[in-house]
């Protein structure tokens, strides 16, 4: 299990008390990746692909222009954690 990634270990609550994800809680995208994906190995994975499936994930509610390569490597990383 992935524990150096600098991510918070909770997610975003709004207003309401829903949980919503941003871009800085790469181990809940990874996760939640993981679960909608499981037999998808995130090693043939492309990063344009990835983006556009953490958009549309359930609960997550951040802006799309805020990825960068760098934060997508950290949520592969822990979907790839997941997955092996």
């Amino acid at each position: 299990m992935l524990k150096s990634l600098n991510t918070p270990l909770t997610m975003h609550v709004s207003t309401d008390g829903e949980r919503k994800m941003k871009w800085s809680d790469s181990r809940d995208i990874g996760e939640a990746l993981y679960d909608k994906f499981p037999d998808l190995d995130p090693k043939t994975v492309r990063f344009t692909d990835m983006h556009e499936w953490v958009c549309e994930l359930d609960g997550f509610n951040d802006d799309p222009q805020k990825s960068n390569e760098k934060i997508l490597e950290a949520i592969l990383l822990v979907w790839l954690d997941e997955y092996e």
